[in-house]
Parts: structure tokens; sequence; C-alpha cells
């Protein structure tokens, strides 16, 4: 399952209750020289490329809009990406 958040005011979550859709998650990326090729001391012909990672998912939306769903759900995003941040006390 993956969980995700849209905003309120933002209109296309009306539409996406029970509609397929497709994530697309984009890793590392990295030129490749055609120099690194054995061929290309071989022959000299070859040409750059790009390597990449990439992750298509597929699923159904379920839109949630159960306050208690929502709170756990931030609680849970918020300790995620701000557990590297030092404590700015209050």
């Amino acid at each position: 399952m993956l969980k995700a958040n849209i905003a309120r005011a933002n209109p296309q979550w009306r539409e996406l209750d029970s509609q397929p859709v497709l994530v697309v998650f984009r890793g590392h990326d990295a030129y490749v020289s055609p120099s690194l090729y054995a061929t290309k001391r071989e022959t000299g012909k070859v040409v750059p490329t790009w390597n990449y990672a990439m992750v298509h998912a597929c699923g159904i939306a379920k839109l949630q809009d159960q306050s208690q769903w929502l709170a756990d759900q931030i609680k849970t995003l918020t300790a995620a990406r701000e557990a590297s941040r030092q404590s700015r006390g209050r």
C-alpha cells in the first residue's frame, strides 16, 4: 500500500477516488561515456548513454477523509521527513 496526501486546495483530489493511478519513482542516474566500452577501443563505433533506475507503481486510488487517519498520516510523514533536522525548541 502506498500512502500519499494531496491538499484540499488542489481540485485533482475530487477526481481520484476509485480511479486507476500510476506513480513513478525516479532513482539514481548517470552519464556513461563511450570511453568505458571495450568496443570503443576495438571499433570506435559506440555512443554515450545514460543509465537510470525507475519504478512504476500502478493501482486504484482510495481516498481517506477520516480525521484520525489523516492525523496519523501527517504525523508519520512529518516524523520521517523531519527526523534528520535538529530540534529547534519552542
